[in-house]
């Protein structure tokens, strides 16, 4: 239920699975690199999902592999290629409690923004 969760509204799982984990006693930042694995395997399938799934409505030749629009997808993979490296580095530098309250803040925005939505 976690993962189908939270890949139906995009977010990776990380949003479920750090809480989760963190109740569970597991330590901060382990929760975050394993809720980072778990978001790499996510992402993957729901992207197998999706290109078979549309392969029948969109060609390849208007930029789309199925339902994935591959300029899209090549502008994240280029932006988290580049920003994984500094949140990975942060979370190693940070304090704990600093980590959980920045977490916490981004967990409040996403839920203001599905509420508004």
């Amino acid at each position: 239920i976690t993962v189908g969760l939270s890949a139906m509204i995009g977010i990776g799982g990380g949003a479920l699975l750090v809480p989760l984990l963190t109740f569970f006693s597991l330590d901060m930042k382990k929760a975050i690199g394993c809720a980072s694995a778990c978001g790499i395997v996510i992402a993957l399938f729901g992207s197998v999902g999706y290109i078979s799934s549309g392969s029948a409505h969109f060609a390849l030749a208007d930029g789309f592999l199925g339902f994935v629009y591959l300029p899209a997808l090549f502008g994240i993979v280029c932006t988290s290629w580049f920003t994984a490296p500094l949140g990975a580095k942060a979370t190693h530098h940070l304090p704990v409690t600093t980590i959980k309250k920045v977490f916490a803040v981004l967990l409040l925005a996403m839920a203001a923004n599905m509420v508004m939505s």
